[in-house]
């Protein structure tokens, strides 16, 4: 298993392990993309997602729109118009860009 695989596996779990009480997490470990499952996490208030090489966003974001309140996002590879998306699927949510 590459190495970027294996990061991205424990990443996955750590977010399934926690998704019922995480409030706030940061994720800086060089991710290249986020698990769907993020969108388990419904209690979530404020994801630091900054400094990785993330240019989407999974769908399933918008499971956690009611609760999530920042997204940090800066330093990662995200278009104008992939910003301008996670900003339609977040309205109430500040995104750090």
């Amino acid at each position: 298993m590459s190495a970027k695989k294996g990061r991205n596996r424990k990443v996955k779990m750590l977010l399934i392990y926690l998704a019922k009480t995480l409030l706030h997490y940061p994720l800086r470990y060089q991710l290249t993309g986020i698990p769907a499952e993020i969108g388990q996490l419904k209690y979530l208030e404020s994801l630091d997602l900054s400094f990785n090489k993330i240019d989407t966003m999974p769908n399933e974001i918008e499971n956690i729109k009611g609760n999530l309140k920042i997204l940090n996002l800066k330093g990662n590879l995200y278009s104008q118009e992939s910003i301008k998306e996670i900003q339609k699927k977040l309205p109430n949510t500040q995104i750090i860009y």
